[in-house]
């Protein structure tokens, strides 16, 4: 799915969806994954049906599931030193037409 242009329902439901999808392939039930995430099966299951859940129970979740390391990436800010600054301008510099020869 490309987040790009989705709803925050649809990002909500894939989400839901992928954690589904990760639970069954490591061969976890609801009730075993709800409680090594130390939350209940009713909010387990209602994140999968995409309602959503709080951020605390998500990335309960997220760690129960052996994924935490997947926020390493999540909201990543780049922090650019004045020399890589300068090595993009160098790269940024301007071109001119080709004249036309009559």
């Amino acid at each position: 799915m490309n987040f790009d242009f989705a709803t925050e329902p649809e990002i909500r439901a894939e989400l839901g969806k992928r954690l589904a999808d990760m639970r069954i392939a490591r061969g976890l039930s609801q009730s075993k994954l709800a409680a090594k995430a130390a939350i209940g099966v009713a909010t387990l299951q209602r994140f999968e049906q995409g309602e959503g859940t709080t951020l605390s129970n998500f990335i309960r979740l997220v760690m129960a599931l052996g994924k935490i390391e997947d926020f390493n990436t999540l909201l990543q800010s780049r922090t650019l030193t004045i020399d890589a600054l300068e090595q993009q301008h160098a790269l940024k510099g301007r071109k001119r037409a080709s004249r036309k020869h009559t």
